[in-house]
């Protein structure tokens, strides 16, 4: 298994999405700017897009 560290960067869905396509991936792991929580942007069916939001409790 290969793993690979990421560099969290604060900010928003709309950037993070943004992100994503200029890198031309189907998801983004980012910092949500304002809860600081980790989430993934990605693409889901028919071009939409959806953020997911990690929580520990």
């Amino acid at each position: 298994m290969k793993v690979k560290e990421l560099l969290l960067i604060p900010m928003n869905g709309d950037k993070a999405i943004d992100q994503m396509n200029q890198q031309g991936h189907s998801f983004f792991v980012f910092c949500d700017e304002k809860t600081d929580q980790v989430c993934v942007a990605c693409k889901i069916k028919n071009e939409a897009y959806g953020i997911l939001a990690a929580n520990t409790e």
